[in-house]
């Protein structure tokens, strides 16, 4: 297992962010649900010191797209999640 960021260890790395994609409505709940996902995903980042801070806020763009507002360290990226027929 290679190393990129901090230390590796076994832990799951990953997130749910496709099911919302592809199954959830767009209502305040998903976007509470991929803010708490996508948190949930990189928290090891704060854990394992590689960052400071980590927020996310969440945002319907419509058209079944969802985007995300990942800020780490006052750096931000934003990362859409469309869902594909």
């Amino acid at each position: 297992m290679g190393r990129c960021l901090g230390r590796t260890t076994r832990r799951h790395r990953g997130s749910r962010l496709w099911l919302l994609a592809s199954r959830a409505k767009n209502v305040p709940e998903t976007l509470r649900n991929a803010e708490n996902d996508a948190k949930e995903s990189l928290k090891w980042m704060v854990d394992d010191g590689v960052t400071s801070t980590l927020t996310v806020s969440a945002s319907d763009l419509g058209n079944e797209t969802l985007r995300l507002a990942i800020t780490i360290d006052g750096i931000t990226l934003n990362l859409e999640i469309t869902h594909a027929n």
